[in-house]
């Protein structure tokens, strides 16, 4: 008997996981489209999409809220959840600022069906951080984004789309490229993470590493490329020692300063060739321009000064009309501002982005402070996870939209937000104790 609950104790993380990994797959992912030609959807695909959504899609986010209430209930309740400072207040703002954009949202049916999977994910988010420890939870972000990595290229060689060696090729498997970006990016944090966390499985883990960024430089996402590199740099600095740290923040903030400056004067050719990740496509277009994103931040700036304050509802703006709209003016298919920022500011206006972006920057800052205190490579990956958040959607809308990426930066805030200062020590003491139990 003893034997059998040992066995379940640690096998139930590790099945939870996989079952929440396999339901969110769906949300995000659709298994009988897979990249031919071209990577961006034609404008009537992108409005049968929102008109119509995905069956699949919808179970998943069902199935997913009763796996969330489910571990909210089922769990002992000494790990309930206390918020403490000032980050607890501004995400239920956030929160409660989202949910009742329905007053004043433009279509109030579409901003009702996004605001059930927002709030399903705020749940799950919850769940999540009440039922896993922390260093759970890195074991879990390897399995789950290496899980998804697979399915992707399983896809793509199922269809014989695989074709890295060819010019103009990008990684994108089941989903856009730069959607299959936003989930390597966390793969290869979090495997770098584990090969701290775990050091018995080291060379296991920096070889997840290595796969990772080798097929995040395949999606041709420079965004997400960026943001990546960031958060390893982060995380070297937030996980190392006071007097390493001293050492290595001064000059690799100079070096990505220096760099990004000259990039942007375009005085060094192969690091704009570097940027481009191959793409001599958009050559002709300026880099400083973001490959047209600009062009659709300007396109969209009558809509937002429209309703400044207040915005159209939550992720209610790209509606069908204006999809039409937007898309006839760029001669594309555009199913968003490119831009969470901008995306935020058109739906829940200055309020919700100011609150979502104080959010980000008072955790980031918390989780700072955190690694101060421990150091600890869990902890560092938080502050990762989070740079890459507040990077990435700066010319990526995938981090608004309920993809994986969303899922771990909401991870990240709650548990920044309910874990006090104090208690570090203490956890780390208890996780330490219970991989002893583990392995004996």
């Amino acid at each position: 008997m003893r034997l059998r609950r040992a066995w379940l104790g640690r096998s139930l993380p590790w099945i939870s996981f996989l079952l929440l990994s396999a339901m969110f797959f769906l949300t995000c992912h659709e298994p009988t489209r897979v990249q031919v030609e071209g990577y961006n959807q034609a404008q009537q695909d992108i409005v049968e999409g929102v008109e119509s959504g995905s069956p699949v899609r919808q179970m998943s986010w069902v199935l997913l809220g009763c796996w969330a209430a489910w571990s909210l209930w089922s769990y002992p309740r000494n790990r309930r959840l206390h918020f403490e400072g000032v980050l607890g207040p501004v995400l239920l703002g956030f929160v409660a600022w989202a949910f009742l954009s329905c007053v004043w949202a433009d279509d109030l049916a579409l901003t009702s069906k996004r605001l059930v999977s927002f709030g399903l994910l705020c749940l799950v988010a919850v769940a999540v951080v009440r039922r896993f420890s922390l260093r759970q939870m890195v074991a879990g972000t390897v399995v789950c984004t290496l899980e998804y990595l697979v399915f992707n290229l399983a896809a793509e060689l199922e269809h014989g789309t695989f074709h890295p060696l060819t010019a103009g090729y990008r990684f994108g498997g089941m989903q856009h490229p730069n959607s299959e970006g936003i989930e390597l990016g966390p793969l290869v944090l979090s495997a770098l993470a584990a090969a701290f966390v775990f050091p018995q499985h080291r060379r296991l883990c920096f070889g997840i590493m290595a796969a990772g960024l080798w097929f995040l430089l395949l999606t041709g996402s420079r965004t997400s490329l960026v943001a990546t590199l960031l958060g390893v740099l982060v995380f070297a600095v937030a996980g190392s020692s006071p007097r390493r740290r001293a050492a290595l923040l001064p000059g690799a903030g100079a070096l990505v300063f220096a760099t990004a400056l000259l990039a942007a004067a375009g005085a060094i050719p192969v690091v704009e060739q570097a940027l481009l990740l191959g793409r001599e496509d958009v050559i002709s277009q300026d880099l400083t321009s973001f490959t047209g994103r600009t062009i659709i931040w300007e396109d969209v700036s009558p809509f937002i000064q429209q309703s400044p304050i207040l915005g159209h509802g939550y992720n209610g703006f790209w509606t069908p009309d204006h999809i039409a709209d937007i898309s006839k003016e760029e001669k594309w298919g555009v199913p968003n501002s490119h831009s969470t920022y901008v995306d935020y500011m058109l739906t829940l206006g200055i309020v919700g982005v100011s609150l979502y972006a104080f959010a980000l920057v008072a955790a980031l800052w918390r989780g700072v402070q955190m690694c101060r205190i421990q150091h600890d490579p869990s902890l560092a990956l938080v502050c990762g996870v989070l740079v890459f958040s507040i990077v990435d959607g700066l010319t990526e809308s995938g981090m608004a939209e309920g993809e994986l990426g969303t899922l771990l930066c909401a991870v990240a805030l709650v548990w920044l937000a309910s874990v006090p200062l104090h208690r570090i020590r203490e956890l780390q003491a208890a996780e330490q104790g219970q991989s002893r139990e583990c392995a004996a």
